[in-house]
């Protein structure tokens, strides 16, 4: 073998090592999956998805996305069947955080457009009181789409501890300025299924919020946000967990905006899943 082949071997060998080594960084490490978009369509089941995600994330990477048919009874009886495409918007997200810490491995999915087929309110009436976590929303409504998400993703969604506002000051000005009176003053930690995202995770920092207790542990941007705009799929109202003033909630408008609404008028429901 001559000089200029074994040089050629050489190299071919420090290439192979080098891309063995990045693959095991790559495969096996939540932050940089954290940092590569793909949005790939997964025709795989829950089970695979599942064992890919307790396998080091293995050819997994943001913006991809599993399409499911879920069936709710929402909470005036009706029952509504749909397809609902789910993406990934983080790895880890939650690893370690909460009173009680979620150690198992796990990825984040939110719908891919603008959330569920059916709107919803915050509340029945313009009033924050009881902040986000005693809404109509996360009491009552959110808990339909997670009894019919557990059921399409067979039981792989994951419980975790967050920390949500319990309560409003309506005579406090609020955070957001604009004259806007009102804001959270008080929050607890709450065992979840399914939460509406606030807008630290939709846009990296607090627009609206009214104070410190919209934020919690939900304290940084979904990554996915890092590449596509959350209208990047259809251009929709979405409801955002953070509390604006003592009569609106935030919301994600369908230019993409920051913004807010009433907490009696109907938009869409984008809510995050913590799938493990």
């Amino acid at each position: 073998m001559t000089n200029m082949e074994l040089y050629a071997l050489a190299n071919a060998r420090k290439g192979a090592e080098a891309a063995e080594k990045l693959d095991d960084v790559i495969f096996a490490d939540a932050q940089n999956h954290n940092g590569i978009y793909r949005g790939k369509f997964l025709d795989i089941d829950n089970e695979e998805l599942s064992r890919r995600v307790q396998n080091g994330f293995e050819d997994l990477y943001l913006g991809d996305y599993i399409t499911r048919r879920i069936t709710t009874t929402l909470p005036d009886e009706t029952v509504k069947a749909e397809n609902v495409s789910l993406m990934i918007a983080a790895f880890n997200y939650y690893y370690n955080t909460g009173d009680t810490a979620l150690t198992t491995p796990h990825i984040i999915l939110i719908p891919r457009n603008q959330g569920f087929a059916t709107k919803a309110k915050m509340n029945e009436t313009n009033t924050t009181e009881g902040g986000y976590l005693n809404s109509y929303m996360h009491q009552t409504f959110l808990p339909c789409y997670a009894a019919s998400l557990k059921t399409a993703l067979n039981n792989h969604v994951l419980s975790h501890r967050t920390w949500l506002s319990k309560s409003t000051n309506t005579s406090t000005p609020s955070m957001a300025g604009a004259g806007l009176t009102g804001a959270a003053n008080a929050a607890e930690w709450a065992t979840v299924d399914l939460q509406l995202m606030n807008e630290v995770q939709v846009y990296g920092t607090t627009v609206w919020s009214s104070s410190a207790y919209d934020v919690g542990t939900d304290n940084r941007k979904l990554p996915v946000f890092d590449f596509i705009t959350p209208v990047q799929f259809g251009r929709y109202f979405f409801w955002l967990r953070s509390v604006v003033s003592s009569t609106h909630f935030a919301i994600c408008d369908g230019v993409g905006t920051a913004y807010y609404n009433y907490a009696s008028h109907a938009n869409y429901v984008r809510p995050l899943i913590v799938f493990g």
